[in-house]
């Protein structure tokens, strides 16, 4: 029993300091840094994006590497989509009045306007992976493409492309303790990162009315464009623990993260010229941390509820919850959500996000899983926030 519990003690302290000393190592700011790009999730969506802490099987390469030390599960193929805009009739009726062309520049511009006023952003996205998830290890293969078109009118929006490719490996401690289990992971990842130009993007406006055919420009507009690509790497670790139906977990992600980069000409690259991986400039990420709890009930009954919440940014949540001022504002850092299994197969969830409401539906047969859910953001300025509609499909073993 003294063995055992110096190796619980051993892996315990070897995670948090994984997960920890980035906050110290990198504290200093850093003048160049990139953001991290993650997927909209239909499950975790539908949920508020509440669950990750607490990921297993192919989740856990977006989520929390302790998942790792779960049941194995091999997804032979993955697939997310996303979009952002107001979801309302209203807009769709836009969408087709300026795709056909029936809508003249003027009233265009004032239907995009006004989808950006009421949405802060408009996007599409996708991801697609594949991998081995569990039973102590992780070997992965995931792409996330995500783009944004956003600003205080269409006239001067802008217009963000982030894409990247990761390789992920990693392991997972499973540590039994009586009636406490305790799962410990991490992770390495290789990446190759292609960018829109800083954070600033492109130029929006002509671009996107050549897409629409509002013009015949667009591969001129294309090749004028220019890219920033380049290999990284980054860690990620984390921690949890279940005593009944009680869980807490604890991640860092995007630990000790640098990005190599360099850019080039779109026109270069499509005759001939290839991709930028030159590293010319260096970047940093921001680790982020999260911190979750959660309840589990009869997960191999025909009736099995769970609920989650879990929040990133931990020092603004414990400085609303000491000032009597700002325990008002407690739900804008926190994300909660539940789901609820029936007969095994059907899934129902709904969650907030920083006081918006999320909800979402799925499928979980013994090969196929599939999910759906319809999301809101926080999104400075907007009260009702940014939503998006978001669908999944995998195929496991």
């Amino acid at each position: 029993m003294v063995t055992g519990g110096l190796k619980v003690k051993r892996y315990a302290c070897a995670v948090l300091a994984l997960t920890l000393l980035p906050a110290f190592v990198f504290g200093m700011p850093t003048p160049t840094k990139v953001g991290a790009l993650a997927g909209n999730d239909a499950r975790s969506m539908g949920m508020g994006g509440s669950s990750l802490v607490f990921s297993s099987g192919y989740d856990s390469f977006f989520g929390n590497p302790a998942g790792f030390a779960d049941k194995g599960t091999l997804t032979l193929g993955d697939v997310s989509f996303w979009g952002s805009a107001p979801l309302a009739e209203e807009t769709l009726n836009s969408y087709f009045a300026i795709q056909e062309k029936y809508a003249n520049e003027t009233r265009r511009d004032e239907m995009m306007d006004g989808m950006l006023e009421d949405n802060g952003r408009l996007g599409l996205g996708a991801s697609i992976g594949l991998g081995w998830a569990g039973g102590g290890f992780g070997l992965g293969l995931t792409m996330i493409s995500d783009l944004a078109l956003s600003g205080s009118s269409y006239a001067e929006s802008r217009l963000v492309v982030r894409n990247q490719l990761n390789a992920t490996v990693g392991f997972g401690i499973p540590i039994r303790l009586g009636f406490v289990t305790i799962r410990a992971g991490a992770d390495l990842r290789g990446f190759y990162r292609l960018d829109s130009p800083a954070s600033s993007g492109w130029d929006a406006y002509s671009l996107v009315n050549a897409a629409m055919g509002y013009s015949d420009n667009l591969d001129s507009l294309i090749d004028a464009g220019r890219l920033m690509g380049g290999f990284g790497w980054a860690f990620d670790a984390g921690i949890s623990l279940r005593a009944g139906p009680f869980m807490a977990g604890f991640m860092g992600r995007d630990l000790f993260a640098r990005l190599n980069m360099d850019i080039a000409d779109i026109g270069d690259m499509r005759a001939g010229g290839g991709l930028p991986t030159e590293p010319r400039y260096g970047f940093s990420m921001d680790p982020t941390y999260t911190a979750g709890v959660g309840l589990r009930f009869m997960e191999k009954g025909l009736f099995s509820p769970s609920f989650y919440a879990q929040a990133s940014d931990l020092g603004g949540l414990m400085s609303a919850f000491e000032s009597e001022a700002d325990r008002d504002s407690l739900l804008g850092f926190l994300r909660a959500g539940a789901e609820l299994r029936l007969l095994r197969i059907f899934l129902f969830r709904g969650g907030l996000d920083g006081g918006l409401l999320s909800f979402g539906a799925g499928i979980d047969l013994a090969l196929i899983r599939v999910d759906a859910a319809v999301y809101a953001l926080p999104f400075e300025g907007l009260a009702g926030g940014s939503s998006g509609l978001a669908v999944r499909a995998a195929v496991k073993l």
